[in-house]
């Protein structure tokens, strides 16, 4: 399916479940792709929760446009499509960058979110004397060169279970992400700072930390949740940067806790 945000952009998404469910919109990464989700779809669906996945703007099955790349863009485009299906005070699920755009939607206060779980995501990327939790040792003055570097770890432990492989194999051959094209985007990420919104917040804020992330040290939400008790963290171990992908089922358990605490 398809709809079109408020400045033009076809977008493509996905749902499940019954529209009178309470719903879950998932929302991936910096050249993410909605198949990353597959292993937690029919779980949701068989708990009665409906399920909504999409692709961000030049990203996977949606348009390909220079326009709006920017992660309060993205957040709009989030608060656009839950209008579009109707959906009201949804669980927002954020993986990496998309977690980012899950706190700038909670920053405008356009939608009624009814809380959030973030998958490894510190909410300030880039690293200073007193926060040490940002992406791997990025600080500003090395930001330049970190946008041009290519991986050179891996973004996974063990690598992904075959139900979520094949699929994001299909994606990825079918929409070739362009991560030149999404420089912008990745750069307004870095900059960004979203630890005064999730200390301020009173919408609950699960942080997942993956143990043996490749990019993040594990502390920024036990941080954050000594300023703000609405605000948890938990820590997944044996598992990399796409723990719903890496160990689906131990990931399940965690979301399926902050679903059912979360949802009525």
């Amino acid at each position: 399916m398809n709809f079109v945000t408020s400045d033009g952009v076809r977008l493509a998404y996905q749902e499940a479940g019954q529209p009178t469910w309470p719903a879950v919109v998932f929302v991936n990464g910096f050249g993410g792709y909605q198949a990353v989700w597959t292993a937690q779809i029919d779980y949701l669906v068989a708990l009665k929760v409906r399920v909504i996945t999409y692709d961000h703007r030049n990203s996977g099955a949606s348009q390909h446009t220079t326009r709006g790349l920017t992660i309060n863009r993205l957040a709009q485009d989030l608060v656009e499509l839950c209008h579009q299906c109707q959906v009201t005070r949804p669980l927002l699920v954020g993986h990496s960058m998309g977690a980012s755009v899950t706190w700038a939607a909670l920053a405008q206060q356009q939608l009624a979110i009814r809380a959030i779980l973030s998958v490894d995501q510190s909410p300030k990327m880039l690293n200073t004397p007193t926060w040490p939790y940002g992406f791997q040792q990025v600080t500003t003055a090395t930001l330049a060169n970190a946008l041009n570097q290519r991986p050179t770890t891996s973004e996974t432990l063990h690598g992904l279970v075959p139900i979520v492989a094949q699929p994001l194999v299909n994606a990825k051959a079918a929409h070739p992400f362009d991560k030149q094209a999404n420089q912008p985007l990745l750069r307004d990420h870095y900059q960004q700072d979203w630890r005064s919104t999730l200390v301020a917040s009173t919408v609950p804020v699960t942080m997942i930390q993956a143990q043996q992330s490749p990019y993040y040290q594990s502390g920024y939400g036990e941080c954050l949740h000594q300023q703000n008790p609405h605000v948890t963290a938990v820590t997944l171990p044996d598992c990399g940067h796409d723990p719903m992908a890496e160990i689906p089922v131990g990931f399940n358990q965690t979301l399926r806790h902050f679903v059912l605490k979360t949802k009525g």
